[in-house]
């Protein structure tokens, strides 16, 4: 995904705290240990801490302990204004601002061995010229990003009288030759890659190319600022979702989205700062990357601080599917003794719901009550109940059939929010254990055989994969670009998905435009592939998959059960309704099949909002 430095990647984790090294109260002040709208951070060889207090026209020097000991560099009396950005030369910590001039436009200026002066070494005059970021190659040339001309521009070493632009065409758009409102720069000092912050994007243009290549999109609100690591890890700062972000060279190990190494993604308001907490941020900017242990120190501008946040571990991407466990017996043209069905469940209570059916490998059938907040199991003793308590809204289920243990999507009963959850209820437990608490809306999760768990989000159009050897502490997004702005699929109100282990394939059936997409896992190009698309597929009341991956659903204008074979992209009626079963589309909620190929039905019609009638399983036997 990224190109550079070493090949094999590193993945770094955070504590979930950070600690604050300056700027100490959460109020804007001017005094020594007061920021106003901090917007960049840099450390110096000695590790003491520069900071841009960009509302304060000043830059402030704390020392890396004494977050209340600050000294005054430069300030409005030395002819600084509203400082955006700055750099220091770790060998001789020379140190470069970025700030504007009067003629409101940009400029660089170099801070003598004298502190109290500065030299002008840049300036660009013109009615639109606002920068935000500065970088320098080996070579010493200064990079600026000009954040209204919508552009990058390197200034020539040594005399800084000239430049060239290096990305983007001075013209806003989506295009891989043009930038809009770049804000933060990384230069990578080996071979001249220019990373971009841009609008809703990360740009990559390679030295001397002349269009740009876009390796995170869509992920963001706003990034702000961007830094790389010796292993090709970069980091993001995003001001409106106030975190930062981490991606790593490989898709499969940190998603589309990026990995949240800090910051708790939420709407911010005053009152937040009154808490203060340091495991969340409003508004971060500026961020610095301390190469020689991976700490990163970040500019809290809206809560006029800075924030040290210390590295604490790695975490090892999962292993691969081991595929060699996965074989389907079945015929890819499957038949059924439709004119034979048999009732093998009638629930003569009224008032049960089933959400869901499910049937574990041992061919075990276990039903979600929705509405009665119940799992129950039916076995040759009839239902039972096997968890009736703690339990809110559930949704879909998981059985480990090697250890009996019970996975168990619901809502967080404690929230006002849509927050789901996944529990864990270990055989024979009374209570069970959260395991996952995530953000949005859920109906539909799978769990591979790895115990790697994915949730659809449908209201954030996406798929997350909450990762197991993390303890489901790290989750990366592996479908889905948020809200598409880039001609990438929408995936909205996505639901229901079925997951191809084998070969690492997710099937998303897309009612609302009427087609099926086919997803692989860790695709490079961040789009899924349409591989059946029909009209019918637009009242869908139910789909399933069976062992091939052939594709069956019923709608509510069908008089039977439909299936698609995805090597053909063949349809064929399977089942007919019948009427001695008293089957319509309407009464259908669900269809599963066993490890043997056996088709069931769960049939129910609903009286009142908790009155149901005729509720009931049937089965229709394969013909071998």
């Amino acid at each position: 995904m990224l190109s550079g430095h070493r090949a094999n990647p590193f993945y770094p984790t955070y504590d979930k705290f950070g600690r604050i090294v300056a700027g100490n109260t959460l109020e804007y002040g001017k005094d020594f240990n007061h920021l106003n709208y901090p917007s960049c951070v840099y450390l110096d060889s000695k590790k003491n801490i520069y900071i841009c207090d960009t509302e304060n026209n000043r830059i402030m020097k704390y020392s890396r302990d004494n977050p209340t000991n600050g000294t005054i560099i430069v300030d409005a009396f030395s002819a600084i204004s509203s400082p955006k950005d700055l750099y220091i030369d770790q060998k001789t910590d020379d140190v470069y601002i970025l700030d504007r001039s009067e003629l409101n436009c940009y400029r660089v200026l170099y801070l003598l061995k004298n502190p109290t002066q500065t030299k002008v070494i840049i300036i660009l005059n013109g009615n639109r010229c606002e920068a935000l970021s500065i970088d320098f190659d080996n070579h010493r040339n200064i990079y600026v990003s000009e954040t209204e001309n919508h552009r990058i521009v390197k200034w020539l070493s040594p005399n800084y009288d000239e430049f060239i632009v290096v990305a983007g065409n001075g013209k806003p758009g989506k295009l891989l030759h043009q930038l809009t409102s770049p804000r933060g720069i990384y230069i990578n000092k080996i071979n001249n890659d220019l990373y971009i912050a841009d609008y809703k994007r990360i740009q990559l243009w390679t030295s001397g190319s002349t269009i740009g290549k876009t390796i995170v999109r869509t992920s963001f609100f706003s990034p702000y600022d961007i830094k790389q690591d010796r292993y090709s890890n970069l980091y993001v700062t995003d001001d409106v979702s106030h975190t930062i972000q981490l991606f790593s060279q490989s898709i499969e190990a940190t998603g589309l989205e990026g990995i949240t190494i800090f910051g708790i993604p939420k709407k911010r308001t005053y009152k937040d700062g009154l808490i203060n907490a340091t495991d969340y941020l409003y508004g971060p900017k500026g961020l610095y990357l301390d190469d020689t242990n991976g700490d990163l120190y970040v500019a809290d501008s809206n809560f006029h601080r800075i924030l040290k946040i210390s590295i604490n571990g790695q975490f090892i991407p999962g292993k691969k599917i081991n595929s060699s466990l996965y074989s389907c017996d079945l015929p890819m043209n499957i038949t059924w003794q439709t004119n034979n069905a048999i009732v093998i469940v009638n629930f003569t209570n009224k008032y049960f719901s089933v959400e869901e059916l499910y049937i574990d490998k041992k061919n075990n059938f276990f039903f979600i009550d929705k509405y009665n907040n119940k799992i129950q199991k039916y076995s040759s003793w009839g239902i039972i109940n096997i968890i009736s308590q703690g339990l809110m809204e559930p949704k879909s289920i998981y059985v480990d059939s090697s250890t009996d243990d019970i996975y168990i999507l619901d809502m967080n009963s404690n929230s006002m929010e849509n927050i789901y959850r996944v529990q864990l209820w270990q055989q024979n437990s009374a209570n069970g254990i959260v395991l996952i608490n995530g953000t949005g809306k859920s109906n539909s999760m799978i769990v591979d055989q790895n115990l790697n768990i994915y949730i659809s989000e449908y209201d954030n159009n996406r798929i997350k994969k909450w990762l197991k050897h993390t303890n489901y502490t790290i989750s990366i997004t592996v479908i889905g670009n948020g809200w598409d702005y880039y001609g990438n699929y929408l995936l909205s109100n996505l639901d229901k998905f079925y997951l191809d282990e084998k070969n690492e394939i997710i099937y998303i059936v897309n009612f609302k435009k009427s087609h099926i997409i086919k997803w692989r896992l860790g695709n490079e190009k961040r789009t899924g592939e349409i591989i059946y698309s029909n009209q019918i597929l637009s009242s869908v009341l139910g789909v399933t998959f069976d062992c091939n991956m052939n594709i069956y659903f019923f709608n509510s204008s069908s008089d039977g059960i439909y299936q698609i074979n995805i090597l053909t992209n063949q349809i064929r009626k399977i089942v007919t309704w019948t009427a001695n079963y008293n089957i319509q589309s309407k009464s259908i909620q669900g269809f599963k099949f066993d490890s043997f190929g056996n088709l069931y039905l769960h049939i129910m019609e609903r009286f009142y909002w908790n009155h149901f009638e005729n509720n009931r399983i049937i089965k229709y036997s394969i013909i071998r």
